[in-house]
């Protein structure tokens, strides 16, 4: 018994001791229970977080699925209630008021089409002024690169007689036009007058007249200057400089080679002589163009005088300058003997289609160049 208690009291204070100290094993277990404690702790907080986004976003889709069948129902009792309005406005009205709106409908459309041409012309004028300003540009190239021939001295003395005859035949202007504007000469584009002093047919041609809105002494510089470059680049171009009055006169001899119908090759010599006369309410231009045939059609000459006009317009609706154009023509027999009537019917027809498109070519180069202008200023 007694040893049995010694051993117990032996026993004791081991078993103690060994109690006191915890073993590796236990600690080893304690750490990773620690850590999946927080693991845990943190995914249930994440789970958390997100069953009340997704209740909060639930419940937020929910208030705005209800608010869009709220203003849904809203709209479509406004829509009805303007329809109704609308109907009954509409019952109240005459018979006058529908015919009012159809009207304005109908110039609401008129409008629209007039705003649209009106933007394709703006754009027509621009592509135009474009247009004018390349040609003007090729025009001046060409000019540039074409050989002119200008003679400082004194022109001939047979320019003198041509030149007085110009001055004598300013003073019949007016008469001219008046008779230009009679009836006989705007029902019949050619008067014959066997009793010139050439014994031969006289061509009058009536006036050409239009109106620019343009101002009087801008319109007639600008045809002055084309008049000037019309035929620089004509072979043996020569221009005369040392003349009398050289601001309001120019003179110029050249050569032109034309193609007649039958095929044949027509070379003439050519004078151009103009003159400016320029006075307080208008501004006359009046030139000759002589035409001699050369070669075959040696021996046949045109004399043709023209007359330009440039006046205030006097219309209120249309202001600007008025021009009127007149042009006479009359052939000039020499002593050298012609082959034939035939080559004398070519050689005036071809005149006369020249000079017609000459004029038309001279008119419509103005018109542009005082568009080019306008334009100008306006930009």
């Amino acid at each position: 018994m007694e040893c049995q208690l010694d051993t117990a009291d032996a026993q004791d204070p081991v078993s103690e001791k060994s109690s006191r100290l915890p073993t590796e094993e236990s600690v080893a277990l304690v750490v990773p229970d620690t850590r999946n404690a927080k693991l845990r702790k943190r995914k249930t907080r994440r789970i958390i977080k997100c069953r009340v986004y997704r209740s909060g976003s639930k419940a937020e889709c929910d208030e705005l699925r209800r608010q869009e069948a709220d203003l849904r129902q809203e709209m479509l009792r406004l829509q009805q209630l303007n329809k109704a309005e609308k109907e009954k406005h509409d019952a109240c009205q005459s018979h006058a008021y529908w015919i009012w709106k159809d009207l304005a409908s109908r110039l609401r459309v008129e409008r629209d089409d007039a705003e649209a041409q009106q933007q394709q012309l703006r754009s027509t004028m621009l592509n135009q002024a474009m247009y004018i300003d390349t040609l003007l540009k090729i025009m001046d190239e060409q000019s540039s690169n074409s050989t002119w021939f200008v003679d400082n001295n004194e022109p001939p003395e047979s320019f003198n007689r041509p030149i007085q005859e110009l001055e004598a035949r300013f003073l019949q202007t007016d008469a001219v036009f008046q008779a230009a504007s009679s009836s006989l000469s705007r029902d019949i584009s050619r008067a014959t007058d066997q009793g010139g002093t050439d014994g031969g047919v006289h061509f009058f041609y009536p006036q050409l007249r239009l109106v620019l809105p343009s101002p009087l002494h801008e319109t007639s510089n600008t045809l002055w200057q084309l008049g000037q470059c019309l035929f620089s680049d004509k072979p043996d171009y020569v221009e005369y400089y040392s003349i009398k009055d050289p601001e309001h006169t120019f003179i110029a001899t050249f050569v032109d080679t034309n193609v007649l119908e039958t095929g044949d090759i027509l070379r003439s010599s050519q004078l151009y002589i103009a003159r400016r006369f320029v006075q307080d309410n208008r501004i006359v231009i009046i030139w000759r163009l002589i035409i001699e045939g050369n070669d075959s059609f040696q021996g046949i000459k045109s004399d043709e005088t023209g007359w330009c006009r440039f006046l205030p317009s006097e219309d209120a609706m249309e202001p600007g300058t008025t021009i009127e154009v007149c042009i006479h023509r009359v052939p000039v027999h020499s002593t050298a003997p012609v082959s034939c009537e035939l080559d004398v019917s070519l050689f005036f027809n071809l005149v006369h289609e020249t000079s017609q498109d000459i004029l038309t070519k001279v008119m419509s180069t103005m018109e542009n160049v005082l568009l080019q202008k306008a334009l100008a200023h306006i930009m």
